[in-house]
């Protein structure tokens, strides 16, 4: 398959899966920010033409509050809401798919913990778990148990009796509090009020977007925030319908785009990426009618392909025939892909260019 016939298959794929769904297919990849949310209120304002959405998701997380707004937005904007994790949709991720009334997973997909990823102090750009304040403070916490336990019992057997439990105790106390003051010491009071309090944030929010989605209980959200180890524990799809109430398996239309979109659906994007695939591809149905018509006026003789037909955009700005697409194919990458094509190489899979 050349790289012009893989295009054409994405576009057909996009469309047969907005007829499916009955739904606008968008996808978004990258970091959750202020700027994801303002290229995917941007795409949707200029491009919807459904009541339902198909959110392709693809994202390591990023801020709470920003995840919030994109799920919030598109439950007031849409009927339904489906989220589909071709690969990974983690932490802030996770937020949005609680806002989603059904989740479409398959074997790669991976949910991950309510987990936000908050600044690291005195460096720039960089993230780190919520979870790992609580995590240390916990690990903290068991071992100094352990050497509580190690100290008090052998005090009373080589003691031979002479001393109690109480007093093994309380020497065992003494010691343990010695050992562990200084490791305690290292735990900033105010990091760990503020690590518990965006967790809580997270919560939250999680408890606002389910009682729009109905797609999930408290119970759930709560085991999202605080029965996880790590940030990048993997929720597959098995899991996840066990934890929320509608999950399906995605229709082969959908599957097959996410294998032509190939890296832009698989691997989160360096700069964030919102296109309405279902967009690109009735505009690219309505060329071809277009152009179909001009064909059958000209093989008919009646002077129509002696002119320039001209076109109305989304956005009521007449073009000509011959124009480019710049709002859909090039300077703007809120809707659409860079000046590549969508689908690279063979088209089998094959990850997408970037610009």
């Amino acid at each position: 398959m050349t790289e012009d016939e893989a295009s054409v298959r994405l576009l057909e794929l996009a469309a047969a899966s907005a007829e499916i769904y009955d739904a606008d297919i968008i996808l978004y990849s990258g970091d959750i920010s202020d700027v994801g949310f303002g290229k995917i209120v941007e795409t949707i304002l200029t491009t919807r033409n459904r009541e339902n959405i198909v959110l392709v998701m693809t994202t390591n997380g990023g801020s709470a509050n920003s995840a919030y707004q994109i799920a919030r937005f598109i439950q007031k904007v849409y009927k339904k809401f489906y989220l589909y994790a071709p690969s990974y949709c983690k932490s802030a991720g996770t937020i949005v798919a609680l806002g989603a009334h059904e989740l479409i997973m398959d074997p790669f997909s991976e949910l991950g913990p309510l987990d936000v990823q908050l600044l690291k102090q005195n460096e720039l750009g960089a993230r780190k778990s919520g979870l790992l304040t609580k995590s240390a403070f916990e690990g903290l916490a068991d071992a100094s148990l352990t050497v509580f336990e190690r100290l008090m019992l052998p005090i009373m057997q080589k003691s031979g009796g002479l001393v109690n439990f109480q007093l093994a105790a309380e020497l065992s106390s003494t010691m343990t509090a010695a050992m562990m003051s200084t490791i305690f010491a290292k735990l900033d009071p105010d990091t760990v009020g503020s690590d518990k309090r965006d967790l809580e944030v997270a919560f939250d929010y999680g408890i606002r977007l389910i009682e729009k989605s109905g797609n999930a209980s408290h119970a759930t959200v709560m085991h999202l925030v605080q029965h996880y180890p790590a940030h990048d524990f993997i929720i597959d799809d098995e899991e996840a319908s066990d934890l929320f109430e509608n999950v399906s398996f995605p229709d082969p239309n959908l599957m097959g785009l996410a294998s032509l979109l190939g890296s832009r659906a698989y691997d989160e994007s360096e700069d964030v990426q919102v296109i309405s695939l279902s967009a690109m591809a009735t505009d690219q149905r309505s060329d071809d009618n277009e152009r179909s018509t001009q064909e059958e006026a000209a093989s008919n003789g009646d002077g129509v392909h002696t002119a320039r037909s001209r076109r109305t955009d989304r956005k009521g700005n007449s073009k000509s025939k011959g124009d480019k697409d710049e709002d859909i194919l090039t300077d703007n990458p809120v809707n659409a892909a860079p000046e590549t094509d969508l689908a690279g190489g063979n088209g089998e899979g094959t990850p997408i260019k970037d610009a």
